[in-house]
């Protein structure tokens, strides 16, 4: 398998890649923290978790080193697995048609929510949920890997200098 076959490929348009990564990785952030996470916190009981990135929070070193942590293993790593190759996976089982597609998305957000305990129930949640959009905008790139990686990596920064702020928690 080469990295092409699982959507490493050059965008046909980098500034527009990155523009639209731009858009919806802040549109998205910005209606998880004003909207989806405090409705979630209201169903389960309990606020998503971030304990364990309180280091971050007035800490520039700590916070470069989680970006640099993050835009490499978080959004260049788990998209290449999550997205990349289970997802295609997922659909070799299922079927490419849209049913197949569907299967492959429900499933692949569901364990790269699974992959967030650490986050207590609502983290998982949340996760998921940011797993079903990211597993659209790898479709609506159609497989192209840069887009969700690139809308991975503006996600968790807003959610890091959020936290570096002091405005989680």
């Amino acid at each position: 398998m080469r990295w092409r076959d699982v959507g490493l490929k050059r965008p046909d348009n980098w500034l527009s890649t990155i523009a639209l990564a731009l858009l919806i990785g802040v549109g998205y952030q910005v209606l998880d923290i004003l909207l989806i996470a405090p409705l979630l916190q209201k169903l389960t009981g309990e606020a998503i978790n971030l304990s364990q990135f309180d280091i971050l929070r007035d800490n520039l070193l700590a916070l470069i080193v989680a970006l640099l942590i993050s835009w490499t293993e978080a959004a260049f790593i788990e998209e290449l697995f999550f997205r990349g190759y289970f997802f295609n996976r997922i659909m070799d089982l299922a079927g490419k048609e849209r049913v197949g597609i569907t299967i492959a998305l429900l499933i692949s957000a569901l364990v790269f929510g699974a992959g967030h305990t650490y986050q207590g129930v609502t983290g998982v949640i949340d996760t998921t949920l940011a797993g079903l959009v990211l597993g659209l905008v790898y479709l609506l790139a159609r497989r192209n890997l840069w887009l969700p990686i690139l809308t991975h990596g503006i996600i968790d920064t807003l959610g890091f200098l959020w936290i570096y702020i002091g405005l989680s928690g």
